[in-house]
């Protein structure tokens, strides 16, 4: 160790010499034990800056708490207690773009004097104040104390810097031409101890790629859940899409934890980023990692941004269902289903889907015949007509062959709707709207039907439950 332990001992004449070197041992043993919990211990733990001030060609922290390289702590509570004037900014943004603004303190040195008073030319680690202090364990006694301050200050990237022990709080930009104001580069992220000192790096990228995996799940989740998708499944893309899942519920309750919680090293978070992209790697063209930047404690920006670009491009190789699924829900004696304008166009198919339960697709098919139900498809303004006068509405075609994107599941059945020029589909184009109509004799909760996807049907004695939905499916060209 540079600063070694006082003998104690008996008979010592006690100087300031002993106590200073015995500070010096404590603080040197403070500073190699947070390192050795922690390599990258240095950074910002808390920074506010005037952003109007800086618009005024002036850096103004008014609230600040880091620790350096050394251990140091600083702590900067008093508003514009540090403060870059006008000329010195102005004179940094004429030679460059961008200048960073970087916290400084005076180095320790042993032989020359290291306390200084504010008024004196050198640059000392130290200033003296003078502070009148009581005793607190008696209370009253005042009496004035020689206290030592940390000549804390801050200095700009183009100002020499030697002697000093600085860290990296902020970086101002030139405005666009020289007329323009200066202002705080918000791309750049300092070092920081922890993910929520900086909004754009906490905020801004860590939960965006937690939200970024938070939508992806819910599109994968719902894709597996409507097409039944399993472990053993044999169709294309459904192997990938329950993998993938695997991987992003992974990811998810780690991100879930790094993200809202306050003190997480950035270390963390970029090791579990980089472990989720090396994860999702498989899903990728390439079908392995390629190389990520290793942790750059000094310049967080790139790396983050860069991870969380290569996350946001692995999740989008497993792609969306090519269909829209809409139920329809009771409006009156009718169910009805909210439509999308797109669907109308050419390229979009229809089926109608009816989740039977428990009954079998014979069964199912009679029940939905006329002499049962007798189903009725139109308009919201035709189909009640249509189903009156036993007129022909929109065909319902069943499905006998298989269509990719559907939802394979047991317990639905599908009937294709094409297309045609017949009076009930011109008055589905001009209305946009679509309805089912059904004889309510058979429907036990008729009443409360309002607003409810499930019908319950009497049939031949007992009680069944139906649903139906509305299944868009896109034609690729």
């Amino acid at each position: 160790m540079r600063h070694l332990q006082v003998n104690w001992h008996e008979g010592l004449f006690l100087r300031p010499h002993h106590l200073q070197a015995s500070e010096r041992h404590s603080q040197e043993l403070m500073a190699v034990g947070a390192l050795s919990d922690h390599p990258l211990h240095y950074g910002l733990q808390q920074l506010t800056l005037s952003e109007s001030s800086i618009q005024n060609h002036r850096v103004e922290v008014q609230q600040l708490r880091a620790r350096l390289r050394d251990g140091t702590l600083v702590d900067v509570g008093n508003a514009g207690s540090l403060v870059v004037e006008r000329d010195r900014l102005l004179v940094a943004l004429d030679r460059a773009d961008t200048v960073q603004v970087l916290l400084a303190v005076p180095q320790l040195r042993m032989g020359p004097r290291n306390l200084g008073t504010s008024s004196e030319g050198m640059v000392p680690r130290y200033v003296e104040q003078v502070e009148t202090l009581s005793n607190e364990n008696e209370g009253g006694d005042d009496q004035p104390v020689s206290l030592r301050l940390l000549n804390v200050r801050l200095l700009l990237s183009s100002e020499d810097a030697s002697g000093f022990e600085t860290l990296p709080i902020a970086r101002i930009r030139r405005g666009g031409d020289r007329e323009s104001l200066p202002q705080i580069d918000r791309s750049y992220i300092p070092p920081v101890v922890a993910l929520d000192v900086c909004p754009e790096l906490g905020t801004g990228l860590v939960r965006s790629a937690f939200d970024l995996i938070g939508r992806k799940i819910e599109v994968l989740s719902q894709q597996v859940r409507n097409r039944g998708i399993s472990l053993d499944a044999q169709n294309p893309g459904d192997l990938e899409r329950i993998l993938m899942l695997g991987e992003l519920n992974r990811a998810m309750a780690v991100l879930r934890v790094l993200a809202f919680s306050r003190g997480v090293h950035p270390l963390w978070a970029y090791t579990e980023l980089c472990g989720a992209v090396g994860s999702l790697s498989l899903f990728g063209k390439e079908r392995r990692t390629e190389e990520l930047a290793g942790y750059d404690h000094e310049n967080l920006g790139p790396i983050f941004r860069d991870v969380v670009e290569r996350l946001r491009m692995l999740v989008e190789t497993v792609r969306e269902l090519d269909f829209q699924k809409r139920p329809f829900i009771g409006r009156g004696q009718r169910l009805c289903v909210t439509m999308e304008p797109q669907w109308f166009h050419s390229t979009w198919q229809w089926f109608v889907g009816v989740n039977k339960g428990d009954l079998s697709e014979s069964d199912c098919r009679r029940l939905l015949s006329e002499g049962l139900l007798d189903w009725k498809l139109g308009s919201e303004r035709m189909v009640e007509q249509l189903f009156r006068q036993r007129a022909e509405g929109l065909s319902l075609v069943p499905l006998q062959r298989l269509v990719r994107s559907l939802p394979m599941r047991p317990e639905w059945i599908y009937f294709e709707v094409p297309r045609n020029d017949r009076p009930a589909w011109k008055d589905v184009l001009d209305t946009q709207t679509l309805a089912l109509m059904l004889r309510d004799s058979l429907i036990l909760n008729k009443d409360q039907l309002q607003g409810q996807e499930t019908l319950e049907i009497n049939f031949e004695g007992r009680r069944v439950s139906l649903q139906f939905a509305l299944f868009a499916v896109q034609q690729k060209s």
